[in-house]
């Protein structure tokens, strides 16, 4: 069975990727440092880390739970990286052909 997860956190089988085999729907909606770092494409976890609060959101932080970020937050920050972060415009298959 082939390994869905990025490599940083595929901990059972070793398999060279550059990046997840995620389809853009599957991502869930909270994401542990590992799973953020590579939707944002960071080749490391430890560089996602350095870059939170200057590039990318802080966490939330549920009580008694770990530190996950929410995939809108990090979509925010990636548009406005781009330079546009009021445009949260969603495609459909319809609207583009």
């Amino acid at each position: 069975m082939q390994c869905l997860m990025p490599r940083q956190v595929c901990r059972t089988r070793r398999i060279p990727m550059t990046r997840p085999l995620y389809p853009p729907e599957a991502w869930p909606r909270l994401m542990p440092a590992a799973l953020a770092a590579g939707y944002c494409g960071e080749g490391s976890v430890e560089s996602f880390r350095r870059k939170v609060g200057v590039l990318y959101p802080r966490p939330v932080t549920p009580k008694g739970s770990r530190q996950r970020w929410l995939r809108e937050d990090l979509d925010k920050a990636i548009l406005a990286l781009a330079g546009n972060p009021e445009d949260m415009t969603t495609f459909d298959a319809a609207s583009v052909l």
